[in-house]
């Protein structure tokens, strides 16, 4: 019983039934659909490199710092944002007006301002609204606040803000003097986690140190360890994606980045392909009343600082991670507030405050790029996703061959899908049997049965055709015999066995000659499941009961007459 366990599990593989259809349109139909199956499985696998895996690097240890530029450069004034104030007069709408009335060296403190995150404003362009506050006392007709407003040509409001009797108001206009001479350098690094085919594998590294560290575990300082010498090679690319120089220089080792990547404003500017005194004709308002498409010195700008971290790259003759750091420009109205106090309001709400509206360019820093790797996982899945797509015209096929041609699809559909009902297969099978019967009591000599030698000879002349070619012999027949004869001379005397016969003779049919015994057996003791799901065509066990007691006689059959009766009846 072991032994049997054994084999009809471990010893057993299970091979889906297929029905071949000989049709050559749908054979057409089926290869033209999987040559676009093998052409998309290749385009799909070389355009996604799907052996690879992409790890995304993110920014680490990026400092952004100012520069002032040079002190002789930055106090002259025969520049036209200086000596020619009229090319900057624009007119935003019809009741809205720009004129700078002036430039001024802006102090330490307002020539540049940070912003959260890696993010410094340039100020190019100020709109101040000075304000001066007096206590009552001195608001009266050619008090002190009069002639201090008169002065200074401003506006007198009555009241003043909060507690005040009356303030003085001044609005003024300018531009920062040379902003451009001004500059901001950047050191910068990457941190890429996820790579190795556990994920677990994690690489960082600066731009002015010439080693990369790595870990396997997590990015805590302990666990990072120098793992070899490699510098990260920083290539500036402009707008246009040529190489641009800062300084003299487009690519920065880790030895030319020591005290920073950099340069001036105009240098970096020039790189994005674009001055302070650029119009760009995206940034006019549309309105009614505009004279001309407004100066970028006027308007404020974002220069986008973006690094891609690559590890794979074309071209570049350097052996490590490069970054290609892209200068990048967008004008637009780009402004902030500031508030300056000159003294806080006292007892009588005198007070001194200058509120300004500046507008400037904006640096602002940005990293990305893609580390990719051999993963086999994603290999994998990529075999995967290629079978499915590959076997999946098979599928449309069938699915059109079955359900979409008719009569020849109802052909189809039978041999695809063979209907099993109890009740008919046991009698196609008895049928089958009784041809079996039949069958062998014709071909008996004896009442022994079929002998060996009968066995032979109808063997010999069935492959007579191979025998004549040469394929087969009589030693080679005669072991096919012989191997017959093993399962139909189970006692060894020489002659197939009438039982054996019949059931080898039926041994394709669904229902075996046990099965068939076991569901007509009327006094067999049937499992619950087996009560509950019966096969209606057969009928339950009364019913059975009652065709056997009533209905239908018993009959009882001969083997050994069933030759004699089908010749008598011939």
């Amino acid at each position: 019983m072991l032994k049997s366990f054994l084999g009809d599990n471990f010893g057993t593989v299970w091979v889906p039934q297929y029905a071949v259809i000989r049709n050559s349109r749908l054979g057409i139909l089926l290869w033209l659909l999987k040559l676009g199956a093998a052409l998309w499985i290749v385009y799909s696998i070389v355009a996604s490199r799907s052996w690879n895996n992409i790890a995304k690097p993110m920014s680490f240890a990026t400092e952004l710092w100012q520069k002032s530029g040079d002190p002789v450069f930055k106090n002259r004034d025969d520049v036209p944002h200086c000596n020619d104030l009229a090319r900057y007069a624009y007119n935003y709408s019809s009741n809205y007006h720009y004129q700078p009335a002036s430039c001024r060296k802006m102090p330490p403190g307002e020539d540049y301002a940070r912003r959260p995150g890696l993010e410094i404003l340039y100020p190019t362009f100020f709109q101040d609204q000075s304000t001066r506050a007096f206590a009552t006392a001195d608001c009266g007709a050619g008090g002190a606040a009069e002639a201090f407003c008169t002065g200074e040509g401003g506006v007198m409001e009555v009241p003043g803000p909060g507690l005040a009797g009356c303030a003085c108001t001044q609005s003024e206009s300018y531009f920062a003097k040379n902003v451009e001479s001004d500059g901001f350098f950047l050191s910068h690094g990457y941190l890429v986690k996820g790579m190795g085919y556990s994920g677990s594998h994690g690489q960082r590294a600066r731009s002015r140190l010439p080693f990369v560290e790595e870990t396997t575990e997590d990015d805590r300082s302990d666990r990072w360890q120098r793992k070899r010498e490699e510098e990260l090679l920083t290539i500036i690319k402009g707008t246009n994606g040529q190489d641009c120089q800062l300084q003299g220089r487009s690519r920065f080792y880790a030895q030319d980045a020591i005290d920073g990547i950099g340069g001036s404003l105009n240098e970096w500017l020039s790189c994005a392909g674009v001055t302070l005194d650029s119009q760009d004709e995206r940034a006019r308002s549309g309105h009614p009343g505009e004279n001309m498409a407004p100066q970028a010195r006027l308007t404020g700008m974002t220069l986008q600082l973006t690094l891609s971290y690559m590890n794979k790259h074309h071209g570049e003759n350097h052996n490590g991670i490069v970054c290609f750091l892209r200068v990048e420009s967008r004008q637009h109205w780009n402004s902030d507030n500031l508030v300056r106090y000159g003294s806080l309001p006292d007892k009588t709400g005198a007070t001194s405050m200058r509120y300004s509206t500046r507008r400037g360019v904006s640096v602002v820093v940005q990293a990305g790029g893609a580390f990719s790797f051999f993963d086999s996982t994603s290999l994998n899945n990529a075999v995967v996703n290629a079978v499915v797509t590959f076997n999946l015209p098979d599928l449309i096929v069938a699915l059109f061959a079955v359900s979409c041609l008719g009569v020849l699809s109802e052909i189809y559909s039978k041999t695809r899908c063979k209907e099993v009902e109890v009740k008919a297969q046991c009698q196609g099978s008895l049928t089958r049997m009784l041809v079996a019967a039949a069958v062998f009591k014709t071909f008996a000599a004896s009442e022994k049965g079929v002998s060996s030698e009968q066995v032979f000879g109808l063997l010999d002349g069935i492959f007579r055709k191979h025998r004549e070619d040469g394929v087969l012999d009589q030693k080679e027949i005669s072991v096919l015999a012989s191997h017959m004869m093993a399962a139909l001379d189970p006692n060894g005397d020489q002659f197939a066995d009438f039982d054996e016969f019949v059931k080898f003779f039926v041994s394709s049919e669904v229902i075996s000659v046990h099965d068939m015994a076991q569901m007509y057996d009327i006094d067999r003791r049937r499992p619950f499941l087996e009560r509950l799901f019966h096969d209606s065509s057969i009928g339950h066990r009364s019913e059975l009961t009652a065709q056997v007691g009533k209905r239908l006689p018993r009959v009882t059959i001969d083997p050994k007459t069933v030759g004699s009766s089908l010749q008598e009846s011939e």
